[in-house]
């Protein structure tokens, strides 16, 4: 498969059309189409080094459908893009003058890391699935750079605890460092599934688990 193949594929197993029906998100003529860029993969002007190698697309398939038939499925929480730029500042209020133009609202969730959280669509409804756009500036000398940026994450919502997810990712993916725990203060948030790389670009699936509250969302700042 092609990346954009790739791509289509985990998001038609996911089987959550919603950002399709809020104009947020589609894939046409081997384009990722969101409101920010025609073609969000053009972002992605920084490609990992990586070689091509991806987990079968049978482990993948086998994968979501367990989470599925699992606890407290509930769909695409947000589809990301994580990309390296020149000015990080830039980037931000570039994605917040091309989002509002189409009526899209703008939010940041505070960071630590070396990238801004940007979300894109309308939090009216907490539960609605985003765009998130992760822009990432300067030098890094993090060797695993390259597991990580460019990456494109599925995150979904479970009611699964850590160890749940834990246990079902290790039965399918066999892989070292899988699942990656991503915690805040020794709290598992999210159970993080790389599923490798195509053409310069890293997929993630991104499994929260019953620890994040969906309600957090709205302590985030509105950019515009």
């Amino acid at each position: 498969m092609t990346l954009i193949q790739h791509i289509q594929s985990i998001y038609r197993l996911l089987a959550d059309d919603r950002l399709g029906s809020l104009g947020l998100f589609h894939i046409e003529e081997g384009r990722v189409v969101t409101p920010i860029a025609d073609d969000a993969l053009s972002l992605f002007a920084y490609r990992s080094k990586r070689a091509d190698e991806v987990i079968p697309h049978s482990a993948i398939e086998e994968l979501i459908y367990a989470i599925k038939a699992s606890n407290g499925y509930k769909g695409i929480n947000h589809i990301g893009f994580c990309y390296k730029t020149a000015s990080k500042e830039g980037a931000v209020k570039a994605i917040a003058k091309e989002a509002s133009s189409k009526g899209y609202s703008v939010y940041q969730e505070p960071s630590i890391d070396d990238a801004a959280w940007i979300f894109v669509g309308n939090l009216s409804d907490v539960t609605s699935p985003l765009l998130e756009f992760l822009p990432h500036e300067g030098k890094t000398e993090d060797k695993w750079i390259d597991y990580y940026l460019p990456h494109i994450q599925f995150d979904i919502d479970t009611g699964m605890t850590p160890e749940e997810i834990e246990i079902l990712v290790k039965e399918i993916i066999r892989k070292p460092f899988t699942p990656y725990s991503i915690q805040i203060d020794g709290v598992t948030y999210i159970q993080r599934v790389n599923l490798g790389c195509l053409e310069g670009v890293n997929l993630m699936l991104d499994i929260s688990t019953n620890n994040r509250d969906i309600n957090y969302r709205k302590s985030w700042a509105k950019l515009a």
